[in-house]
């Protein structure tokens, strides 16, 4: 038992031997199938995904029928050779071959095998195998698949050109009855044997490279200049490689003849004083003074393709063949004066090897090193400029310019020679390895044993930056500006929080976009160089201005300022009052309590629907309605977003600061019947309010916020007087407000609202219309009087006075104020 078990594995380890050393992953491609054109090219990507190092593939052109031709490479390396197969349609057993080893030999390379005698990675890292798998796709799926595959237009021709048979098993040219081995340039006018229209065989067509497919094989031959070709065809196990050589090329292309018939066992085709043209070979041989082989695969099958259980006998004859003409095909490219590919180079960096995408290089006895890649790893940063060609590295103080093709460097502004000049390679821009120390004081050093360039860091810099120059920050500040270490982060923080930050500029200046800071706030601005170094703070007390950016030369520009002195407004975080929206009746509501010092604490609910106890205002609302300035609207809302009228604007100052009348003021549009006819006239007659130069009021327009802020800022302005009633007409305000009309909508019945724009009362028409022609810049969010509504509509009819605010006091509800006071 013992010996039987011992003879067991002996056989084993025996067959194990005996097979070529083909790689052990699984394949993805099968050879022994009916191999059609659909599974070629999902396994042509596949391949590409499994190996992406070696396996590229493309387009080059499509088959008379719209089926395209795929080229895939194998290898990296700068000598090409070309293998193709399937120009007869029958002979598609020649794809498999293509195919298969194409797999097989980026198995050996990935797992660095040899096969033959070969070095496979070495083969193909100084040579790229080229093949076409399917020169004629058309003709490969209509001899496999029939008429099914085409277009039912074109079977009657099909049947036609295949001599009426709807067996197309013997067919071999392409699908419009052209024979593709028969279109090449070479002697095509003396062909032999030519059928004269198309037809399953032997129709060289009316002209040569007539076909689509020919065209691509000829525009691709030239594209990749290869040194030997292999066109793959079936059947005979018989060689063709002779047209019309002489002399040297003669006896060197027999000579690989007679190799690749070793390999192969097949019997070289005699030379013959005319042999029939046409072919690629013939073709490629002629125009290239190349060797050129046609192997004929396969014992002779006839009218057919030959069948797949010859396969395996198939590959053991011609799996050499790519490596040696890819061998050979580099000896040849180096004849010419081709340039070897350049070997690889390991890079350690601080003892540490490092892997780039693009590998560093040994080109013309000089060390090349990517160089993002180096100096990036080296603490720098790294930017490209497509306009100028020019890459800008910085370190801490260092900036170093460099230019593709030009052996002049800058260091810091100062020139420095190149030994080469930085080259592009795979778009990576390589570099001399000596010119890392020259950069960036890196120590530099070579191992030739390992093949691999050292790079030491230089010393770290542990000096923090100076403390940075700050230029003075306001309270309408947006952007704090100044100078700092070049190419170092500064940071503005209000205790931990950081307020913003932003790199240096090559001349040293910052700028740092932050939201508006109330006055007093003290604010660190630190700068942090490349080495992770932090410079002590500079401390900046945010400054007071009584002005806001967008009120600078505005005709509201004091009223608004006398405003934010007194506290009663903040404007936005951007730093703008916003002086041409329309101001909201909740955003009124909050002016008010501020400019009359209202308790907004524990009020009863006005509970107004739509004034939750979250909301933005709510405390001021319930402030201003428990103070019965502002009430709510017929409907029990008090609608806070909605923006504030003439109208409702004269009645809420005429409410707030209980002003009297001091005369009899009317205006032609503002009837006796009108809800706010009394409060609009107690207001004109202490000249708070005028009328627009038409003399109307215009009681139903929005008011903006630099127009509500000059009427608020006179109001509180304007001289203690006694009071007194000048008229018996005057009545008490709650009588007021309870004997003002109201329409079912809660509309005064004399509203109109027109197109033209509202004003303070004492400017003149040419202040309004410059105000409103100032351009506002967009607000977000507010901190002060702005509701959560960010844009103000114009009110409707049934919106624009607040009727209720008269008459009904039992519809009540608070607004809770947002972050909107200077303490707050």
């Amino acid at each position: 038992m013992k010996q039987k078990l011992i003879l067991a594995f002996v056989i084993c380890i025996a067959l194990l031997l005996m097979k070529p050393n083909e790689g052990r992953a699984a394949d993805i491609m099968n050879p022994k199938q009916t191999y059609t054109y659909e599974e070629m090219v999902r396994d042509i990507k596949a391949l590409a995904d499994r190996y992406p190092d070696i396996i590229k593939y493309k387009t080059i052109g499509t088959s008379e029928y719209g089926r395209q031709i795929y080229a895939v490479s194998l290898g990296t390396g700068n000598a090409k050779t070309f293998i193709n197969g399937s120009h007869h349609a029958r002979e598609w057993i020649s794809t498999n071959l293509n195919m298969y080893m194409l797999e097989q030999y980026a198995k050996m390379h990935k797992a660095n095998q040899s096969f033959g005698g070969y070095n496979v990675k070495k083969v193909l890292d100084e040579t790229t195998i080229w093949f076409v798998p399917m020169v004629n796709p058309d003709g490969v799926t209509l001899q496999q698949s029939g008429l099914s595959k085409f277009p039912k237009s074109i079977h009657s021709s099909l049947i036609k050109m295949n001599e009426g048979s709807t067996n197309f098993k013997r067919w071999k040219a392409n699908a419009k009855g052209i024979d593709l081995n028969r279109q090449y340039n070479a002697d095509w006018k003396n062909i032999r044997n030519n059928y004269p229209s198309p037809r399953w065989s032997n129709h060289k067509g009316s002209a040569p490279e007539q076909a689509s497919e020919t065209k691509a094989i000829v525009k691709f031959t030239k594209e990749i200049d290869p040194e030997m070709s292999v066109a793959y065809h079936t059947s005979g196990q018989i060689l063709y490689w002779y047209f019309h050589q002489s002399g040297s090329i003669f006896k060197r292309d027999e000579a690989y003849a007679k190799k690749i018939g070793q390999y192969t066992g097949y019997s070289l085709v005699k030379p013959i004083s005319n042999p029939s043209g046409g072919g690629y070979t013939d073709w490629f041989v002629q125009k290239y003074g190349r060797p050129g082989f046609t192997p004929e695969l396969g014992t002779y099958a006839g009218n057919t393709h030959v069948p797949l259980s010859q396969f395996d006998k198939i590959w053991s004859q011609n799996k050499y063949v790519g490596l040696y003409t890819a061998s050979e095909g580099y000896k040849l490219y180096l004849a010419r004066g081709g340039k070897p590919k350049p070997k690889e180079v390991n890079v350690k960096i601080d003892g540490k090897l490092i892997a780039f995408d693009q590998p560093a290089l040994y080109i013309d006895g000089r060390t090349m090193v990517p160089v993002r890649g180096v100096f990036e790893k080296l603490g720098a940063s790294v930017e490209w400029s497509q306009a100028t060609n020019t890459i800008t590295a910085r370190k801490g103080t260092t900036i170093v310019e460099l230019k593709i093709g030009s052996k002049t460097a800058k260091v810091n502004g100062i020139s420095k020679t190149l030994d080469v000049a930085p080259l592009v390679l795979n778009n990576r821009t390589l570099i001399p390895l000596r010119f890392v120390s020259e950069a960036l004081g890196a120590k530099v050093g070579w191992d030739q044993a390992t093949f691999t360039a050292l790079i030491t860091s230089p010393p770290a810099d542990t000096t923090p930056p100076e403390v940075p120059t700050v230029n003075p920050v306001s309270d309408v500040t947006l952007t704090v500006t100044g100078k700092s270490e070049l190419n170092s982060t500064v940071v503005v923080k209000k205790g931990n929080a950081v307020l913003g930050e932003a790199k240096t500029n090559d001349a040293g200046q910052f700028k740092i976009k932050i939201p508006a800071q109330p006055a007093e706030t003290i604010l660190n601005v630190t700068s942090t160089d490349m080495d992770g170094n932090v410079s002590k703070p500079a401390q900046i007390k945010v400054t007071y201005t009584s002005t806001f950016i967008d009120t600078v030369g505005h005709w509201a520009e004091k009223p608004i300022g006398y405003l934010k002195d007194r506290k009663i407004t903040n404007g936005y975080p951007d730093g703008t009052f916003g002086v041409a929206k329309n101001i909201s009746r909740a955003e009124a509501a909050a002016f008010l309590v501020r400019s009359l010092g209202l308790n907004t604490e524990n009020l009863p609910d006005p509970n107004f629907p739509d004034v939750k106890p979250n909301h933005q205002f709510y405390k001021q609302i319930a402030a201003v309605f428990h103070n019965e300035i502002m009430q709510g609207t017929p409907d029990g809302r008090f609608n806070p977003e909605r923006t504030l009228t003439r109208a409702e604007m004269a009645m809420l100052l005429v409410n707030a600061f209980d002003l009297e009348r001091k005369g009899n003021e009317s205006f032609p549009d503002v009837k006796e019947r009108h809800w706010a006819y009394e409060a609009i006239s107690i207001l004109a007659s202490n000249g708070f309010a005028g009328g627009y130069p038409d003399g109307t009021y215009k009681p139903d327009h929005p008011i903006q916020r630099a127009e509500f802020a000059a009427l608020l800022a006179r109001v509180l302005q304007a001289p203690p007087s006694e009071k007194e009633v000048t008229t018996t007409e005057v009545k008490d305000e709650k009588e007021v407000k309870s004997e003002l009309p109201v329409a079912e909508n809660g509309a005064s019945e004399e509203i109109v609202v027109e197109d033209t724009d509202s004003r303070a009362e004492d400017t003149t028409q040419k202040e309004l219309q410059n105000a409103n022609e100032e351009t506002e810049r967009s607000i977000t969010a507010p901190e002060d009087e702005m509701t959560n509504s960010q844009e103000q509509e114009e009110p409707s009819n049934s919106e624009s006075q607040s009727s209720t605010e008269l008459e009904d006091n039992t519809k009540k509800e608070d607004l809770k104020t947002g972050q909107d006071s200077p303490a707050e």
